[in-house]
């Protein structure tokens, strides 16, 4: 694994139990269903994710965590 992808994994599961996810996402004013087909994820993993019900993991988690990433870099 590449080291960005470790970051965003890291990125991923830090914001999954803070809910700084969905803090960002409603930020920009994108709503659940569209931020997780953008990212290939079902919108009832994401609202998990963002409620810190569930952690990502794999693939989903490097996705998710650049997307979180790209958010505070735009933020």
């Amino acid at each position: 694994m590449k080291k960005s992808e470790l970051e965003a994994v890291a990125l991923a599961r830090l914001a999954s139990t803070t809910g700084e996810g969905r803090d960002l996402r409603e930020s920009f004013g994108l709503g659940l269903n569209e931020t997780a087909l953008s990212m290939a994820v079902d919108p009832a993993t994401l609202s998990r994710w963002e409620r810190s019900l569930s952690v990502p993991t794999g693939r989903r988690a490097i996705v998710y965590g650049t997307q979180i990433r790209q958010w505070l870099e735009t933020n």
